[in-house]
């Protein structure tokens, strides 16, 4: 049993090798090449019948680099190595396809014949009206045809009938041309030609992934600032520097790209002509985040790299000054801050934090009195309180132009009413001497009555919000 189930798996191995008469392997094939160097590519070549395959031939006129056709002619039974040459005349990758092909003669084989196929469509259209097969082979016609049944005389054959959705095969014993008609005419007929050998066209696809690269050149790199490769920068600020690139090499330098830690570069990629310089301005920005990261020196290594050549590095010297970073969580009344900034000053009198220019808060502005607060802000902290204190004021003074508005407008609301009545009593002026005087006082004494209550509400809502501005700047004091 286990013998049977082994050659039944090595009869299906066998038929999926040759399932075509032609075949590659790697049917893909990867690789990179240089543009002015040759690249030699290999791959087998399968003929998978047991006949010759001759003229063999590859299309490569689609390709966007130039492949050397292989000195082949002809394939023998079995697989055979196959080395080609690549020559990229330009940068890219590139997914082609190489067809590969070939022909041999297949005679006629009464113990393996094969089988043709004709369709008569639902028009009445043949999809094929010649066909080549060898002697032996058996040609089959369908009848699609909506019109009905068919009548079909092959040579000198006696005539058939093929009905609507049925087929109608004959055996071709012979060697010749065979014409066949139907009836009705209005359906064309066509030829058998019968050969006791037959040309038959084998062909395979090759598919190439090509990355064509630009050949290896040399890059030089010149520090112009700063040149001494080493440079001071205080913990919240950056520092400027620039290189120079010279391509001394024989080709272009492609895709050249910049990394450093701290870096910050405007060019993300570059191309340099062979002989040609380019200039690079580019940041420096530390990252630093607490006190004790200051007053050090740092190497920070420059790396310039490229598609075609040995990446360059450079290290920058980068010096810290002493800074205090979250110092006892900001609380300048700590003696430890005063005691670390005096010893640090002293040691470096010139350095930004030790320069005793006064940092002005505010002047020429009234000071609110305030509840007292522990010495734990810094002068930027009581900056930004002061001007959201005198923000406040700010608030209320727009506070008090939107009552006035509102008064203005409700004064000239009832300025309105009393025009519109003046106008009526004059239009109407015998009318008006039977109202009384009692609708006249109520009339005038409703509007003064609203209006007040609408001044009283708007001053009302004023000073809550006042005082509620007050109360969260007194929080946050």
């Amino acid at each position: 049993m286990k013998t049977l189930v082994f050659m039944a798996v090595i009869i299906l191995s066998l038929s999926i090798v040759t399932a075509s008469e032609l075949s590659v392997s790697p049917s893909i094939l990867t690789d990179t090449a240089y543009r002015g160097t040759p690249k030699s590519i290999n791959f087998t070549l399968w003929n998978n019948i047991n006949e010759n395959i001759t003229n063999i031939f590859f299309n490569t006129s689609n390709l966007p680099f130039i492949m050397t056709n292989p000195s082949i002619s002809s394939l023998f039974p079995g697989y055979t190595a196959i080395t080609s040459v690549i020559n990229c005349t330009q940068r890219g990758v590139f997914d082609n396809i190489v067809s590969i092909s070939g022909e041999y003669f297949r005679k006629a084989d009464s113990s393996n014949p094969a089988t043709h196929y004709i369709t008569i469509d639902s028009n009445g259209n043949l999809d094929k009206h010649s066909l080549d097969i060898l002697k032996g082979d058996t040609v089959v016609w369908r009848n699609n045809w909506t019109g009905g049944s068919l009548r079909i005389f092959i040579g000198n054959n006696p005539e058939q009938t093929i009905n609507y959705g049925s087929t109608f095969s004959y055996i071709f014993s012979s060697a010749g041309s065979f014409n066949y008609v139907f009836l009705p005419s209005i359906i064309q007929g066509g030829v058998i030609t019968v050969n006791d050998t037959i040309k038959v066209i084998a062909s395979t696809d090759l598919r190439l992934n090509i990355s064509c690269k630009e050949s290896n050149t040399s890059i030089i790199i010149d520090m112009l600032e700063p040149s001494s490769k080493s440079l001071n920068i205080s913990w919240n600020e950056y520092g400027q520097a620039a290189m120079k690139i010279t391509n001394t090499g024989p080709n272009a330098a492609v895709n050249l790209k910049f990394d450093m830690d701290w870096g910050k570069f405007t060019a993300q990629s570059i191309n340099i002509d062979s002989g040609k310089s380019q200039i690079i301005v580019f940041s420096i920005v530390p990252y630093i985040t607490s006190t004790d990261q200051t007053n050090k020196e740092y190497t920070k290594t420059l790396t310039v790299s490229g598609e075609n050549i040995e990446p360059k590095t450079i290290d920058l010297k980068i010096f810290i000054p002493y800074a205090v970073i979250n110092l006892e969580g900001g609380n300048i009344s700590s003696p430890s801050y005063w005691i670390e900034r005096k010893r640090f000053c002293d040691a470096y009198p010139t350095s930004p934090d030790c320069i005793t220019a006064p940092v002005v808060v505010y002047e020429n502005r009234t000071v609110y009195e305030c509840p007292p607060i522990e010495a734990n802000f810094s002068a930027e902290d009581v900056k930004k309180y002061v001007n959201e204190v005198y923000g406040l004021r700010e608030d209320w003074r727009a506070i008090a132009n939107i009552l006035k508005g509102y008064v203005d407008s409700t004064q000239l609301g009832i300025n309105s009413l009393a025009d519109s009545y003046n106008k009526t009593t004059a239009i109407n002026e015998k009318n008006e001497k039977r109202i009384s005087s009692f609708f006249y006082l109520i009339f005038y004494g409703g509007s003064v009555i609203l209006a007040g209550g609408i001044i009283s509400l708007m001053i009302f809502l004023a000073f809550k919000y006042k005082r509620k501005k007050d109360i969260e700047a007194y929080r946050r004091w």
